[in-house]
């Protein structure tokens, strides 16, 4: 999406918005094609530039693992990279020199 200042974003979709969501719902839930829309607010999310995570060592403290970038879709890579973060911290794996999940 595009980039907002959080402090100030306009959480109510625009007309627009609706009318986009209102076509893709049509198509796969035909059934709800004229529902009423009981409430709508747009949930904030962040990302890097480049759409993966960023996963490296702390500049001033290396047994500290910095992890981020991803709340659009990190979610669904929570617990493979919390598995990955616990090898990389006791030694089994080594730090990936890129990570960068679809």
């Amino acid at each position: 999406g595009p980039e907002v200042d959080p402090t100030a974003q306009e959480r109510q979709p625009t007309l627009a918005e609706v009318e986009q969501a209102r076509q893709y719902i049509s198509k796969r839930f035909p059934a709800m094609t004229n529902a009423p829309l009981l409430e709508s607010r747009i949930c904030q999310y962040s990302n890097t530039p480049g759409a993966n995570f960023f996963f490296d060592r702390h500049p001033a403290y290396d047994n500290v693992l910095l992890l981020g970038g991803g709340s659009g879709h990190g979610y669904k890579h929570g617990p493979a990279l919390g598995e990955l973060v616990k090898e990389v911290l006791i030694g089994r794996k080594k730090l990936p020199a890129e990570l960068n999940l679809p």
